[in-house]
């Protein structure tokens, strides 16, 4: 199973979890991403570069795969998700 994370999951993650005092969970954080389990998408790095954590320019730098962009297929899907009337209000 692949998980995708959005802006709000990594910036409660960089807010909150700092490498110095939660070196286990980055271990595995890192662990993940490294076996392509956990990613991110190209909008959620915009989204990140600006805010106020210390240690993300730095960590976005160094792991530019972890932010993909959708292919066809998955551009496809999230088109289908947001032509049901409910999701639209997400679309800003």
């Amino acid at each position: 199973m692949i998980y995708v994370f959005d802006n709000s999951s990594l910036s409660q993650i960089f807010k909150s979890f700092y490498p110095s005092i939660f070196p286990s969970f980055w271990i595995k954080f890192e662990e993940l991403i490294a076996n392509k389990i956990l990613l991110s998408t190209r909008e959620v790095k915009l989204e990140l570069e600006p805010k106020d954590f210390h240690h993300v320019p730095n960590w976005i730098k160094d792991h530019p795969g972890f932010f993909t962009i959708p292919d066809k297929d998955e551009l496809a899907f999230v088109t289908q998700i947001y032509s049901v009337k409910h999701f639209q209000q997400n679309l800003k």
